[in-house]
């Protein structure tokens, strides 16, 4: 058996990232590995209820700062009571920032990974703004309190730039998502059969 991983996946709202990570599960527990999707809004929708959230991305910096600390003390149990053998995916949307926040989300993400003992990748995915317009609208997308907004996220996807590091990085605006999704593991499978430092010669 494999070792297990954490898998940051990161992209713009519409990008897929929730489809590709529910397939990537799909995959990766076919072979009996125990895998867990934390999408963001598992932890955003923890909150947005209370506030009566609209459809935007105009948080207030109150807000984040709850919504930080949420997504810490998920971390937190990961790290100190999740079962050692699970896998776990996480969704983003992670952007250039002048104060580095997403940045340092992710440079803790893969801290966490080397504490617990997990393989980590991060994977960036891409999508044409149009197709990521067409999609916003979806109604699951409604159902996870996700933003709806064709125009909000034409303007956001022209305006933000997603985080600039080195990554595993797929287009998804043509590919199926089991096509990404297999990529992914396909990647995730080198990285945790790679020699750790104690094998090397």
């Amino acid at each position: 058996m494999l070792p297990p991983f954490i898998l940051q996946l990161f992209g713009f709202p519409a990008a897929g990232k929730l489809t590709v990570a529910r397939e990537i599960a799909r995959l990766v527990a076919e072979r009996g590995e125990d895998v867990l999707v934390l999408d963001n809004h598992h932890i955003n929708n923890v909150l947005f209820p209370i506030v009566q959230i609209g459809d935007g991305v105009d948080l207030s910096p109150r807000l984040v700062e709850h919504v930080l600390a949420v997504r810490d003390r998920v971390l937190a149990v990961v790290e100190e009571l999740a079962p050692p053998q699970r896998s776990f995916i996480f969704t983003n949307v992670l952007i250039e920032d002048p104060e580095d926040i997403d940045r340092n989300a992710l440079e803790e993400m893969a801290r966490l990974a080397e504490r617990t003992g997990r393989g980590f990748l991060a994977v960036r995915l891409t999508c044409d703004v149009e197709v990521l317009a067409a999609r916003i609208g979806a109604p699951d997308r409604q159902a996870r309190m996700k933003w709806l907004d064709a125009d909000g996220v034409r303007r956001f996807a022209r305006s933000a730039t997603l985080l600039q590091v080195q990554c595993l990085e797929l287009d998804t605006t043509a590919a199926a998502p089991n096509e990404v999704a297999r990529v992914i593991v396909g990647e995730l499978n080198r990285l945790r059969e790679e020699p750790g430092p104690e094998n090397a010669a």
